[in-house]
């Protein structure tokens, strides 16, 4: 197996350093960039598989992770966010992140185009009708990016504010037993950052990298409000965000709750023709439905 690659992020060369094995089948090899510090897997050729199941059964975690995120979006975005912006979540799943947010009056749309939208029905993502989008949000999916550099650009078409979240390397590169996240039993999780490695991605692009602690980072143009404001107050974010996950604070109530918006738009939607189920043929923020006007 080829000893050396190139990095997936900054092109220098990356250093086979661990044999793996994924998915108890699959062998493969571990890569840290001598640059950057990106780890990778390579080579990955078990996606189909992995991928057969959108949440893996390892991840226990994914209600308390959305509860969580959406406490922390909120203490984030209530102090600088506009009513009449929109967000869209970046890989979504089934959109329970989406129905959270807009839950507590943020106008979020999901983009997933691998899972079925369960929990945001008619709250589709649509760059010519809302775009660009005030920021875009993407929990727990840069660990599962192939292409980091293209899909990240692709982000960019959307917002030019991404905030995500993704756990950062350990100083001394993860060996196979030592790191959960590695996440070798599912093998849904290939790629593996450091803050110079996230650094590198935004510089470019043009853009500043901000890391918030606890896994939560942001990529946003250098005068944007978003970033200057969580620089700024970096410590208090960071102890309202360990509060939000250790559940020790509930989430305030920042703005009138869109539930009752959106069950009327679908009904609507219903009414005017897209069958006994509300689907794509309608958007709940469309202006007909109640919806603000996309921004020009």
């Amino acid at each position: 197996m080829n000893q050396k690659q190139p990095c997936k992020i900054c092109g220098e060369p990356a250093n086979g350093y661990a044999e793996v094995v994924v998915r108890n089948t699959y062998s493969s090899r571990l890569y840290s960039c001598n640059n950057c510090g990106f780890v990778f897997i390579a080579p990955v050729y078990w996606l189909e598989e992995a991928y057969a199941e959108v949440i893996t059964p390892t991840d226990v975690g994914c209600v308390s992770r959305n509860l969580a995120s959406s406490g922390f979006l909120c203490s984030v975005l209530c102090e600088i966010a506009k009513r009449s912006d929109f967000f869209v979540d970046f890989g979504g799943g089934y959109g329970l992140l989406v129905r959270l947010m807009r839950d507590r009056g943020f106008r979020f749309h999901l983009h997933e185009p691998n899972a079925e939208n369960l929990f945001a029905r008619n709250c589709e993502a649509d760059l010519v009708r809302f775009g660009p989008y005030r920021a875009l949000t993407a929990i727990e999916v840069f660990e599962h990016l192939s292409d980091p550099a293209l899909s990240v650009a692709e982000m960019l078409r959307w917002s030019q504010c991404l905030v995500f979240t993704t756990e950062l390397c350990p100083v001394i590169r993860p060996m196979p037993e030592e790191w959960w996240y590695l996440g070798l039993e599912h093998g849904q999780h290939i790629s593996f950052y450091t803050k110079k490695a996230l650094n590198l991605l935004a510089v470019q692009h043009g853009l500043k990298y901000c890391y918030l602690g606890d896994g939560w980072h942001i990529v946003a143009t250098s005068n944007d409000p978003m970033l200057g404001k969580t620089k700024t107050n970096e410590r208090s974010l960071i102890l309202r965000l360990a509060s939000r996950f250790s559940n020790r604070l509930q989430p305030r109530d920042v703005r009138p709750s869109l539930v009752e918006h959106d069950f009327n738009a679908i009904k609507r939607i219903i009414r005017m023709g897209a069958g006994a189920s509300a689907n794509s043929a309608g958007h709940v923020d469309d202006p007909q439905n109640g919806g603000c006007v996309p921004k020009g």
